[in-house]
């Protein structure tokens, strides 16, 4: 967001609410487009990349070479509807990235004018003490429940997704700013779910990765019957 909040505010250079907001949400909406990939039910996705406490995977046990044969083919087209694993990794560490970057003041405090603005709350001096009181508050958030890897700050993406769900589900203000605790409610529930993001990037990694070893072992299974195939 650096790059945004320091551009000048001249009349021609207005900063753009949805650029600032795009920016800033851009790490929840990696995998947007990406395929679903279930690893916690019982699908074709979790039998493949299942695998035992060693590390090892629990379906190449099989030493049936119509089973592994199968296998090369599920996991082949599994993969091949996965993003490569290069764009895997750079959403991974553009998540990790945002997670691990405290925003500056100055980015809070303008997220935090953003959110007051989206409101309908007019500028006064009340409401520039609120943004700057957000705005230093937002830099010590210890971790709620359940957030043991926590940061002990509010990341710019958590910041904006926490701001984007006032703007559409906070009731009437009264031309108030809501209680600077609400708004660190919703900021630590948006943390945990940018976590579970990178989690789930993580794991969408491990399976292309997991896919790809299938792919490789099972490779030179054909099975020798080719049963009625008529050619």
């Amino acid at each position: 967001m650096t790059e945004i909040v320091t551009r000048t505010t001249e009349p021609e250079h207005q900063l753009s609410v949805a650029k600032v907001m795009t920016t800033a949400l851009a790490p929840f909406k990696l995998m947007q487009n990406w395929r679903r990939i279930d690893l916690l039910n019982e699908t074709v996705e979790r039998r493949l990349t299942r695998i035992d406490d060693d590390g090892e995977l629990i379906a190449l046990r099989t030493t049936d070479k119509a089973k592994r044969w199968e296998m090369n083919c599920e996991a082949y087209n599994l993969q091949e509807a996965m993003p490569p694993m290069a764009e895997i990794v750079a959403a991974h560490k553009a998540v990790d990235r945002a997670i691990e970057t405290l925003p500056t003041y100055r980015e809070r405090k303008l997220l935090a004018g953003l959110m007051l603005d989206g409101l309908g709350i007019k500028p006064e001096e009340g409401t520039a003490a609120y943004a700057e009181a957000l705005a230093w508050t937002l830099e010590n958030v210890a971790p709620g429940q359940g957030e043991e890897r926590a940061v002990e700050y509010i990341p710019a993406p958590a910041i904006a997704a926490a701001i984007d769900w006032l703007w559409r589900n906070y009731g009437e203000t009264y031309g108030r700013p809501p209680p600077i605790h609400t708004v660190l409610e919703q900021c630590v529930r948006f943390r945990e779910k940018l976590d579970d993001v990178r989690d789930r990037i993580f794991a969408y990694g491990q399976a292309h990765r997991r896919l790809g070893q299938i792919i490789e072992a099972t490779d030179g299974d054909i099975p020798d019957d080719d049963g009625d195939v008529p050619f």
